[in-house]
């Protein structure tokens, strides 16, 4: 069992100080701290929950809390060694959260950067929310569309964004280094800094790699390394769609309904890039859950309902977008192959054929 995280992070005297902010009573006094490990396969940070109880000027009361503790080098890190601190934190320090927050709730109370030995950390209200992934019946499915498109819309094409907050990663930043990183897993060379921590949140990749690659033909073995060595021309097609805030890792498991507001924790993959990979991210960690189709639907109609000026020549090129990143998720995320592994070899073939006949179609 690993250590308590609370200790780490917190003092005596710096959680009462934490306690009387959240509580606006400077009287407030800590009687209790209750700890509790909190496991989620999903991130590689660290969780542990918290029942913190008080004495202040209201009498007693109590809060359930959940502690959040980022890794030592965090993914936009990994790419942007010169980060004053995890995009998490800034997020939190800037008013981009408060921003965000009119549309999904991020549900942060409290941040800290590194220091010393201290590592960074978030912490949360511990909500009596039940997971998304667990009830995706097509109500739930639309709402989480429609949620989306408004998420999306709060800064549809709006470039200035990456000016007033800098430390916001781009989706052409890291796709490249990304692109790069697996490069140098197939020909065994020495992985790239961005590598190195990918790897320690994936271990497997290097496996779910080989497995890929030898199910792939010659020719397109040709193409798929083609995009791996020369991204660009794909970067650039998928690109002259939209791009806005996106969440980066727009999954079902990370999202939370909680009266009625869509509430999710993990902002750690936080970027300007194209909405479309928030889509496509959903939908490929849901694909028995999700009929592909009606999520589109549904967020292109929610879409139009906020902007007017919505086109059906925009909605082209958000599909056209959504074809290739549908491609470039897979050629990214080879550990995402053991879904389509579970199909028949000719459903693979058939799957890898229109792949690359999308990306000889799309940028040649």
């Amino acid at each position: 069992m690993s250590d308590p995280l609370a200790p780490q992070i917190f003092t005596s005297g710096s959680f009462t100080t934490l306690i009387r902010a959240l509580t606006e009573d400077e009287s407030a006094v800590v009687t209790a701290l209750d700890q509790a490990p909190h496991e989620d396969a999903n991130t590689i940070a660290q969780y542990e929950r918290l029942r913190v109880r008080w004495r202040g000027k209201e009498g007693e009361d109590e809060r359930h809390l959940l502690l959040k503790v980022l890794p030592e080098l965090t993914w936009a890190e990994a790419f942007h060694p010169d980060m004053a601190a995890p995009s998490e934190v800034l997020m939190l320090e800037s008013d981009l959260s408060e921003a965000i927050g009119e549309v999904v709730i991020d549900g942060a109370l409290a941040a800290g950067r590194r220091f010393g030995p201290r590592p960074a950390w978030l912490l949360y209200d511990d909500l009596p929310a039940q997971t998304m992934d667990l009830s995706l019946d097509s109500e739930a499915v639309q709402w989480i569309a429609e949620e989306s498109a408004a998420f999306h819309a709060l800064y549809w094409n709006d470039g200035s964004v990456t000016a007033r907050y800098p430390w916001i990663p781009r989706f052409d930043d890291w796709v490249p280094a990304h692109c790069q990183f697996l490069d140098q897993l197939l020909t065994d060379r020495a992985v790239n800094r961005y590598g190195q921590g990918a790897l320690r949140f994936r271990p497997t990749l290097m496996s779910s790699l080989q497995h890929f690659w030898r199910a792939a033909r010659r020719e397109q073995r040709r193409v798929l390394r083609t995009v791996l060595e020369q991204p660009d021309r794909l970067l650039d097609a998928i690109l002259a769609g939209p791009q806005t805030i996106i969440n980066g890792d727009w999954r079902s498991v990370q999202m939370v309904r909680w009266n009625d507001h869509l509430v999710v924790h993990e902002w750690g993959y936080l970027q300007y890039g194209p909405p479309m990979w928030d889509l496509c991210t959903f939908l490929a960690a849901s694909p028995e859950l999700v009929e592909p189709d009606f999520f589109l639907d549904s967020y292109f109609e929610a879409l139009a309902a906020l902007r007017p000026t919505f086109s059906l020549a925009e909605r082209e090129t958000l599909m056209r977008s959504f074809d290739l990143v549908r491609v470039l998720d897979l050629i990214l995320h080879p550990n995402r192959w053991h879904v389509l592994e579970s199909y028949t070899p000719e459903a693979v073939q058939a799957w890898l054929t229109d792949m690359c006949g999308d990306l000889e179609r799309f940028i040649g």
